[in-house]
């Protein structure tokens, strides 16, 4: 009989070992688990962050190439306007003072 509850005895300590051994491997999964999805997540911040970055750059370039092409534009077409009012403004103005002028003379 003391064979028996010596077996007894014997399991219930093995399977309490068991236990706490179970127990030690799963908090150390979960721990190991916790680290990778932290890396995982900083890694997607870190990665997002950079494309974010480089995303404004681009976004950045492309608004200055944008605005230079539209200057440009501006410019060419200020460029025309002048060019095709020169030979007219001395005309028009010497109009002006012909008939300023002839107000003061009368």
């Amino acid at each position: 009989m003391n064979e028996i509850i010596s077996s007894i005895l014997e399991a219930e300590k093995k399977a309490d070992e068991i236990i706490t051994s179970a127990g030690l491997q799963s908090k150390s999964l979960i721990m190991e688990a916790e680290k990778k999805a932290d890396k995982i997540r900083n890694d997607a911040v870190t990665d997002f962050k950079s494309f974010r970055k480089e995303s404004v750059l681009l976004t950045d370039k492309k608004a200055e190439e944008v605005y230079a092409e539209e200057i440009e534009k501006g410019n060419k077409k200020a460029f025309e306007i002048k060019e095709s009012i020169e030979g007219k403004t001395n005309s028009v103005s010497d109009e002006i003072v012909k008939r300023i002028l002839d107000k003061f003379r009368a």
